[in-house]
Parts: structure tokens; C-alpha cells; sequence
């Protein structure tokens, strides 16, 4: 993906797809969210966040393919980041709000848990 996305511009690498909003202060990142997926609910599962990021000053980014997400969900290169599908960096002081959009629209969704991560929600992508 290079093309601008609402004024966005994205672009990807081997593994993720990339999205960055000019609006975000420059910073180092502070809090971030990671929403979790399966390969085979990947595209369903980035096609109900995308629209939620949009609505929101964030940078975010993505699994490329279900073959990448296979590929990091096996734990070989890194067990920590299993379950990271997509990883969402708001702007200061947007982390609840946007936590909630997210658990909103991914509710009932299975991923695999992120041990790193406290869940936002019990009933979410759980």
C-alpha cells in the first residue's frame, strides 16, 4: 500500500503494512494497543479496525498477509510477539477513547492471547 488513505500516507514492508497520520505529534510512542487475530480473520478483522483508525489521530500498523500473521502467531522469531496483528499508536491522552471504539467493533472476534498485554476487554477478541 502506498497510496494516501484520507490523507494518510501508508506503505509496506515485508512483513506489515504501515499508516501514518501527519497529525501526530512528533513523540516517542507512549501507550499502544495491539488488536489480536488469527490468519484466517485477518483481512475481516483489519477491515473493522481500519475505519476506527481513520475517525482517530493514530499511526498504526498491520500484518501484511494471513502468511506473515501465520508466521509471527508460530512464536519462532519472536514469542512475544504473538498475537499482534495489528498495533495501534494513538495520540496523547486518546488511548481510552480509541480502546473503546476498538472493542466495540472487534467484539466476539477470537485471537490469540498476547501475553505481553493486559486485555481492554473480557469479551473482546478473546
Amino acid at each position: 500500500m502506498t497510496a494516501s488513505i484520507a490523507g494518510r500516507s501508508g506503505w509496506s514492508d515485508d512483513t506489515w503494512s504501515y499508516l501514518n497520520d501527519p497529525r501526530m505529534p512528533a513523540m516517542d510512542h507512549d501507550w499502544k494497543l495491539h488488536v489480536s487475530a488469527r490468519p484466517g480473520g485477518l483481512e475481516a478483522v483489519t477491515d473493522l479496525v481500519l475505519p476506527v483508525l481513520l475517525r482517530n489521530v493514530c499511526h498504526a500498523k498491520w500484518a501484511r498477509s494471513p502468511e506473515t500473521l501465520r508466521a509471527i502467531n508460530s512464536g519462532v522469531s519472536s514469542a512475544g510477539a504473538v498475537g499482534k496483528a495489528i498495533t495501534v499508536y494513538p495520540a496523547p491522552g486518546t488511548v481510552v477513547g480509541l480502546a473503546d471504539e476498538l472493542v466495540t467493533v472487534l467484539r466476539g472476534w477470537e485471537g490469540p492471547q498476547i501475553v505481553s498485554d493486559r486485555r481492554v476487554d473480557p469479551h473482546a477478541a478473546r
